[in-house]
């Protein structure tokens, strides 16, 4: 795996050995041409982490801060390494938690973010409890024009929230990119 632009461009990730999917250079491409200049001075969160390749591009591409969730120890120490080998320690934050947990926790330390990414394990209920969650507590970890971009599997069912609304789709192999904002009612304020 490798960084795809930005100041790292070219750079080698390593991805953890088992228990991760490791979002594919080619997804990362269309992903971070689609947000464009959109992450530039942005704080992100990479959710479901593993190799951090989505944080560490935008990192890459002018993200100023990323904070990382990953669960699994040995995902984490290879994260760890690639923050290392990039020397992106004064901007990286790694929280080992589940994110169920680290949700919570973050949003009570008063954490926001300008943009959320998540690439839970293709087939199971995290991208649903994410969303869930999201509805109840986002507006406390998500800025008001922030946005979440959600990797799932085509065969996954597609998002479904009360606040955050889909703005774009992008199917990539098995892949489908999901790029969700909050949803604005016609006096302007979030529901």
């Amino acid at each position: 795996m490798r960084i795809v632009a930005g100041t790292w461009r070219g750079r080698q990730i390593a991805a953890p050995t088992h228990g991760t999917r490791p979002t594919l250079d080619r997804a990362r491409q269309i992903a971070f041409d689609i947000l464009g200049p959109s992450v530039v001075g942005k704080r992100v969160l990479d959710l479901f982490a593993g190799s951090g390749a989505l944080g560490l591009e935008a990192l890459s591409r002018g993200g100023s801060e990323a904070v990382f969730v990953e669960s699994s120890p040995r995902a984490a120490k290879v994260l760890r390494k690639n923050i290392q080998s990039l020397g992106a320690e004064g901007a990286t934050q790694i929280v080992e938690r589940p994110v169920a947990k680290a949700l919570p926790s973050l949003a009570e330390r008063g954490e926001r973010f300008d943009w959320i990414f998540a690439d839970p394990p293709y087939g199971g209920r995290d991208a649903g409890v994410l969303l869930e969650w999201m509805d109840e507590f986002g507006s406390s970890i998500l800025q008001p024009d922030g946005g979440v971009l959600l990797e799932i599997g085509q065969r996954d069912s597609r998002p479904v929230t009360s606040r955050l609304r889909m703005i774009r789709e992008r199917v990539v192999g098995e892949t489908v990119l999901c790029f969700l904002s909050w949803l604005v009612t016609d006096e302007g304020n979030d529901r």
